[in-house]
C-alpha cells in the first residue's frame, strides 16, 4: 500500500468556497479533500441555515430560482435565500 502525502489548509477566508463554515480542509495530492474539520459556522452560515429551514422561505427561493429558466450557481442560491430570510425577519419585526 502506497502512502499518500497529506496537507492541510485553512478554509477560513477562501474566496472559492461558499463562506458558510470555518475550519481546516485536509487534502491528499491524488484525491483532493479527504476530510474537513469544521470549527464553526460563519455569520452567513447561520443566516443560510435559518432561512433554509423555513419551508416558506425555501419554497419562495425555489420559485425565484425557477424563474431564471436555467441553472444558477450555489452563490446565487445562497444570496437569494439569505436575502429572502432577512426580508421575512424584518417584516416579522425581528431585528437583524
Amino acid at each position: 500500500m502506497e502512502l499518500t502525502k497529506l496537507r492541510s489548509r485553512s478554509i477560513r477566508n477562501s474566496r472559492s468556497k461558499a463562506g458558510l463554515i470555518k475550519g481546516i480542509a485536509h487534502e491528499t495530492d491524488q484525491h483532493g479533500v479527504y476530510w474537513v474539520d469544521v470549527d464553526r459556522l460563519t455569520w452567513a452560515g447561520h443566516d443560510f441555515l435559518d432561512s433554509a429551514r423555513n419551508r416558506e422561505i425555501w419554497n419562495q427561493t425555489k420559485r425565484v430560482v425557477a424563474e431564471k429558466k436555467g441553472s444558477v450557481s450555489f452563490e446565487m442560491l445562497k444570496l437569494v435565500l439569505i436575502e429572502l430570510g432577512k426580508t421575512a425577519r424584518r417584516q416579522a419585526g425581528i431585528l437583524i
